[in-house]
């Protein structure tokens, strides 16, 4: 990992509050199903764009190792985890 990579997880957590909020769920409940992310991004966001925000936040959030994402299952979970 480079300085930037290494510094991109408390970038996001500080920076982006749906990546908080996403992660603090995930540490919580131990695992977060797709669907219920999903459900949370919809009040805030029409449909298409919720998906759209999820796939985003999922890509960026596993890219800095926030979270582990078991496509299977759809589910995430802390890192090392699934």
């Amino acid at each position: 990992r480079g300085p930037a990579q290494g510094a991109l997880p408390e970038h996001l957590l500080r920076r982006v509050p749906l990546v908080k909020e996403i992660h603090r769920r995930v540490l919580a409940q131990g695992r977060l199903r797709e669907e219920e992310a999903l459900e949370a991004l919809q009040a805030r966001f029409p449909q298409a764009e919720a998906r759209r925000v999820w796939r985003r936040l999922l890509e960026w959030s596993r890219f800095a190792g926030l979270f582990a994402y078991d496509e299977s299952s759809r589910t995430l979970y802390p890192p090392g985890a699934a």
